[in-house]
């Protein structure tokens, strides 16, 4: 029996959100006519675009840990992970320096981003909606031309 999602919610577990989805029955009403039954669930939370909020926590790791301020020659990339969701993490970060974090860095986390750090996307139509909060000489196209797929 799957356990209801409000309860799982309420839990505060870690990860009792994606272990209880992994284990909901396969519906085969839901599938068409004769097709095979749906590939297993582990995970599918990081193929549908979870894994950005990973790399949110490793830019605010960075950040916090003062690497862009101790080494500002460094420079960082984040491929293929679409960059839509950066301006929330650059807006996030940003507040949460002036509330608090004032003293523990020079420049705002949006301004280490601009002066150290590139993303990477290929097909993401809400970031050209936010390039002037992400900041456009952060940003790079890839065509994916590395893998053999994009030859």
């Amino acid at each position: 029996m799957v356990p209801e999602l409000g309860a799982v919610l309420a839990s505060g577990r870690r990860g009792a959100v994606a272990a209880a989805l992994r284990h909901l029955p396969d519906d085969p009403a839901a599938r068409p006519a004769g097709s095979a039954a749906a590939p297993p669930r582990n995970d599918v939370h990081r193929r549908l675009g979870v894994f950005q909020i990973g790399i949110f926590h490793i830019i605010a790791g960075m950040m916090g840990a003062g690497v862009f301020e101790r080494y500002p020659r460094l420079r960082v990339s984040f491929d293929e992970s679409g960059i839509g969701w950066l301006a929330y993490a650059l807006h996030r970060m940003d507040f949460e320096f002036e509330d608090r974090f004032r003293d523990l860095m020079k420049l705002r986390p949006s301004e280490y981003w601009c002066r150290q750090c590139k993303a990477i996307f290929q097909f993401d139509p809400i970031s050209t909606k936010l390039i002037d909060d992400i900041g456009v000489e952060t940003m790079t196209w890839g065509s994916d031309s590395l893998h053999t797929d994009g030859i």
